[in-house]
């Protein structure tokens, strides 16, 4: 009993309790090179802000409410991770583009609805990242390195959207 509860604290976040980074390895671990998979990157727009102006208690109420907006849109398919900080992590097992697409646009409504912060409704935005494998990557691992690129593309162009990634050019 007690190894069971270690062996699940060790993959969960304790606070948002979604699947932790080590959670998301264990799911990359058995997958199959053959399946289909879309990781989204989602980070929080300006979270170092939320935390300055009203505090810690702050900053974990939006990471709650936004990780219980992300167990909400979860299914068979789809399952959400914390992976670190502010930055969360969906894995689609899929990549069929209305899929996908339907799906970033949930991500998007995830900070469209304003968050409770210490008692006050506040605006948050959030920017995401795609990438699918084996489309935009060969390999797993460097999916989420993927999506993480096309995040930090969105946070460069004025935040709060989602974009694809888009391999660079060679000149």
């Amino acid at each position: 009993m007690a190894k069971e509860k270690i062996e699940t604290l060790a993959v969960l976040d304790y606070l948002t309790l979604l699947p932790n980074r080590s959670g998301l390895y264990s799911f990359y671990s058995g997958l199959s090179i053959q399946e289909y998979v879309t990781a989204m990157f989602l980070d929080i727009d300006n979270f170092k802000k939320i935390n300055d102006t009203y505090g810690h208690t702050a900053g974990d109420e939006a990471l709650q409410q936004v990780a219980n907006r992300l167990k909400d849109m979860q299914s068979q398919i789809l399952t959400s991770y914390r992976f670190a900080g502010d930055e969360f992590i969906l894995i689609l097992r899929s990549s069929q583009s209305m899929l996908v697409e339907k799906t970033a646009y949930q991500c998007r409504q995830v900070f469209a609805k304003d968050v409770t912060l210490c008692g006050t409704k506040r605006r948050i935005g959030g920017s995401i990242g795609i990438a699918s494998y084996p489309k935009d990557t060969d390999n797993l691992e460097q999916l989420i390195v993927c999506a993480d690129d096309a995040m930090y593309k969105v946070k460069k162009n004025g935040k709060n959207d989602f974009a694809y990634y888009e391999k660079p050019t060679e000149e």
